[in-house]
């Protein structure tokens, strides 16, 4: 009889085998633990952006573990907003200045899409589901590979809410990474398949950013060396407030108003814009004021949002007295320190939405920022 000398080397590869066939038997090639690649993302998306404004963020593209080949990313936008079709749209993708190759999906009423790269271990697309009515936008990066050792990749996303965006509602842009050929890079998925973190279908379980639909902004600029001055009637200053419109939208009875404080006098408005505005309270000029007789205010009948960031202007002049309103020195003779003079401005007025469906009241057009600006 011919027998085999069996070592304990040759014993131990024959159990692994052995092990390693039963693994596959039971739970098939997908289920086995592969040292896997894990790519993610992560958004910064601004908090607040106008009404139907275009604006950017950005959605960085990172990776532990080992090397992914064929790293892309998904974003889903809110496109069907709070009303279902007032939400966030998708307008392109850059990397380094150039444009990104995209494929763009709209939900179903079935509510899944198959993914245009990943695929199982059976070469079927992974299913992505969301709202029906968002988009699913999928970011090819130029790299064919994404090794851990590298620095993250920005990519710049373009995109715009609606213009009947209901003004205040939290729309969330979500996001997650992958990698088309898994951990080598052969097109193999029956033993390397695509690799997705978060791996559910579910996209509402994937991390978000949440952006605010805002209507109207303001901004309040110092005309003056330094953002100091000396007291005096012969150290004029100025004040210029600039309110901001969301694009398209129009705010009626809009009133511009600043709150000098009681150690700065008022002298008088210098310039207003667009034309037509109305003085409509003003302190008494070259002397300091307390409240209420503090308040200068400009009515414009009608401004509608463009382009620009200055769809409705106001600049006054002023300085700063000897004595402030309650006779008091403004600057300590004893000991001659500086002392702070804290402004304060808003601005409120009626706004009717494009969208019939949201409400509109009185002065529902308010920007008042805590504290002076």
């Amino acid at each position: 009889m011919f027998a085999l000398p069996i070592r304990k080397a040759d014993l131990f590869f024959l159990r692994l085998s052995i092990a390693l066939l039963v693994c596959i038997a039971l739970f098939g090639f997908e289920n086995i633990a592969y040292a896997a690649a894990l790519p993610s993302v992560t958004l910064a998306v601004p908090p607040s952006v106008q009404i139907g404004a275009d604006f950017t963020f950005t959605a960085t593209f990172d990776g532990t573990g080992t090397t992914g080949y064929g790293p892309f990313i998904d974003l889903v936008f809110p496109g069907t907003g709070a009303d279902g079709n007032d939400g966030v749209s998708f307008t392109g993708a850059s990397y380094l200045n150039q444009p990104l190759t995209t494929k763009q999906f709209t939900f179903p009423a079935s509510g899944c899409v198959s993914h245009p790269y990943a695929e199982d271990t059976n070469h079927a697309p992974l299913q992505v589901c969301g709202t029906p009515g968002d988009s699913l936008v999928v970011l090819q990066l130029p790299f064919g590979s994404f090794t851990p050792s590298q620095p993250p990749l920005q990519a710049t996303v373009q995109a715009a809410p609606s213009n009947l965006a209901d003004l205040g509602a939290p729309l969330t842009i979500r996001a997650r990474g992958g990698f088309q050929y898994g951990n080598d890079a052969l097109d193999n998925p029956c033993c390397d398949p695509s690799i997705v973190s978060p791996a559910s279908t579910n996209s509402a379980l994937w991390p978000g950013s949440p952006l605010t639909p805002s209507l109207v902004s303001l901004t309040k600029t110092y005309i003056g060396p330094e953002d100091e001055t000396a007291s005096g009637p012969n150290y004029l200053r100025e004040y210029r407030i600039d309110v901001d419109i969301a694009p398209g939208q129009t705010i009626t009875n809009l009133d511009i108003t600043d709150l000098l404080p009681n150690n700065e006098a008022f002298l008088s408005v210098v310039s207003s814009s667009p034309p037509g505005a109305s003085i409509t309270a003003s302190p008494p000029a070259g002397a300091p004021a307390n409240a209420p007789n503090n308040k200068v205010t400009l009515r414009f009948p009608s401004v509608t949002g463009g382009t620009g960031s200055a769809d409705a202007s106001v600049t006054f002049s002023f300085y700063v007295p000897l004595n402030d309103a309650n006779a008091a020195p403004v600057i300590t003779a004893s000991s001659g320190d500086d002392v702070q003079s804290l402004n304060n401005a808003r601005a409120q007025g009626t706004w009717v939405p494009l969208d019939a469906r949201d409400p509109s009241s009185p002065g529902n057009a308010l920007v008042d920022t805590i504290g002076p600006e």
